[in-house]
């Protein structure tokens, strides 16, 4: 979660200085979404790394835990098409959905410099996994894609998680040999059902021999994890997110759309700054490059807000290379284009910069 935690970082900070004071319902919504993605990456972390289920030190090989009651599955292709699909096991009923591609993600030059900084505070589960097992679930990530609803506002967050790249057998297996005798976690073959450090409930299984499929919500159990694993791809059934879908250049390294009736914006709502949908891409070659849209009420609403914003964009651009605003039909439409030295900047402003050297090589004087 740390790359959309950065990309909405720099939108807060990227909003502040195109609104102004005037407008600081905006900067505060951005940054609520911040706050609360921070929070959500480290609930997902425990998909990837499985937080807090390993003992301190490496572990001889030993008998299967009394927790495992089965040995793992042969696995099989019967998800290779749902596994494919950039929408695969997403729920319909999802608020906000985006997709990574790590691959893509690994060619900028500003996530070669973050990354570490990003592992190191990660969790001590990554070091723990690796020393026990030599098992980095990080390295061989391909992509990661989710779908939540009920975030923000004291919800319980629900949704699916969909991980590819991983070295899912012996990721299985090193839970089961490190697993530490204080941890709500049983294995069941290749399915783990558990309970995080914030009380909710989870279940997982590696549906092939490199992707988890993930579940999280209130209600989560083993049946929950079959409905979703055997699902297909509800999300596809949405017309409503498909003709969102449509427009997206879903080629970046991060796309997302976010459903603007979700409980984590009632307060805005109730402020009259409203919107129908946000939704987007997020390029990371040579610099960042992003096409974002949000959708209001009418036409005459996103035209009235689209020159709004233009009218004080002039601090902004001393931030960025590109700041186009305007309207298409009920949509206001940014585009931006940066550098990497003024992506740099713009995390250092949104205090992500954690107070240590630049993320970006800087000129010796």
């Amino acid at each position: 979660m740390g790359v959309v935690h950065v990309a909405i970082s720099a939108g807060a900070a990227a909003a502040h200085a195109v609104v102004g004071a005037k407008h600081q319902r905006a900067v505060a919504l951005a940054s609520a979404a911040t706050c609360y993605l921070n929070g959500m990456g480290h609930r997902w972390l425990l998909v990837v790394a499985l937080a807090g289920c390993f003992s301190s030190k490496p572990v001889a090989p030993t008998p299967p835990p009394s927790n495992v009651t089965a040995a793992p599955k042969p696995l099989t292709r019967k998800h290779s098409v749902t596994v494919a699909d950039p929408l695969g096991f997403l729920p319909i009923d999802s608020e906000m959905v985006f997709h990574l591609d790590m691959g893509r993600l690994r060619k900028s030059a500003v996530w070669q410099q973050y990354e570490p900084k990003l592992l190191e505070a990660a969790s001590l589960a990554l070091t723990q996994m690796k020393n026990s097992c030599g098992v980095n679930p990080i390295s061989g990530l391909r992509t990661i894609r989710a779908g939540f609803k009920d975030f923000g506002n004291g919800g319980k967050p629900a949704g699916v998680m969909v991980v590819t790249g991983l070295d899912g057998e012996r990721l299985l297996a090193c839970v089961a040999s490190t697993k530490s005798p204080s941890a709500k976690l049983a294995i069941d073959g290749n399915v783990v059902i558990g309970t995080g450090t914030d009380g909710q409930p989870f279940a997982l299984e590696l549906v092939d021999a490199s992707t988890i499929v993930a579940v999280v919500g209130p209600n989560t159990d083993r049946a929950r994890l079959d409905e979703v694993v055997n699902g297909g791809a509800p999300l596809r059934n949405s017309a409503v997110f498909n003709e969102i879908f449509g427009t997206i250049n879903t080629q970046g390294a991060l796309w997302f759309t976010v459903n603007g009736n979700a409980k984590a914006f009632d307060g805005a709502r109730a402020s009259g700054f409203g919107f129908n949908a946000l939704f987007g891409s997020v390029g990371l070659v040579d610099g960042l490059s992003a096409s974002v849209r949000m959708r209001v009420g009418s036409p005459a609403a996103a035209s009235q807000m689209a020159t709004m914003i233009t009218s004080q964009v002039g601090m902004a651009k001393s931030f960025v290379d590109r700041l186009d605003i305007s309207a298409d039909a009920n949509d206001i439409v940014f585009e931006l284009g940066m550098t990497d030295a003024q992506i740099n900047a713009i995390l250092g402003m949104a205090g992500l910069g954690g107070g240590g050297p630049s993320l970006i090589p800087q000129p010796t004087p």
